[in-house]
């Protein structure tokens, strides 16, 4: 398979699991704000990919969840989920796709730095869309102010956050050791 096609492939793939993955776990109530489920996809699948396509990803699962849920999921109002997920999510994406490559000789551990650095540049992310949601465009934010809005997030996200941390490096060092070439 060539290059093109392996990410298109892949991408679709993540893509798809970036919208059903969530439906699952909002069957749930509030199992979304705690597991993060739109964000184990687009990070593991940012890892695999080169960085456009990463963007891509991180862009299309919310869009793509909110036309598939017929505007459910991620909601646009009362709280505007929507506008800072397609901020936040192609953010983690662009991070991870572009700092994973450089630590890849690291394996489990250079995909864990990467992870680490794309969790928090998405969250300055987030913040900063929460910030221009509430400010300039006068919304309601989630938890008050946006900075609160982070801060809450992630103590509320903690266990997918520590799911992330432990799925994440651990499957892309199996995938870059199934990838790699046979010994003879």
């Amino acid at each position: 398979m060539n290059n093109k096609t392996r990410q298109l492939t892949l991408s679709a793939l993540f893509v798809a699991m970036g919208v059903v993955l969530p439906m699952v776990f909002h069957s749930i109530p509030d199992a979304g704000k705690i597991f993060l489920p739109m964000h184990l996809p687009v990070l593991l699948g940012a890892m695999l990919v080169s960085w456009p396509w990463a963007l891509g990803i991180g862009v299309l699962c919310p869009l793509l969840s909110f036309v598939v849920t017929g505007g459910a999921m991620p909601p646009v109002a009362p709280m505007p989920m929507l506008q800072i997920m397609v901020v936040e999510l192609p953010v983690y994406a662009l991070v991870a796709s572009l700092v994973y490559p450089k630590l890849r000789k690291w394996n489990y551990w250079g995909a864990l730095i990467a992870l680490v650095a794309a969790m928090a540049a998405g969250r300055v992310a987030a913040g900063g869309m929460a910030w221009v949601l509430s400010g300039p465009m006068g919304l309601k934010i989630p938890n008050g102010t946006p900075l609160q809005y982070i801060a809450a997030a992630i103590v509320t996200g903690l266990p997918g956050i520590a799911a992330q941390l432990v799925i994440i490096p651990a499957a892309v060092a199996l995938i870059q050791r199934a990838r790699a070439p046979k010994a003879q």
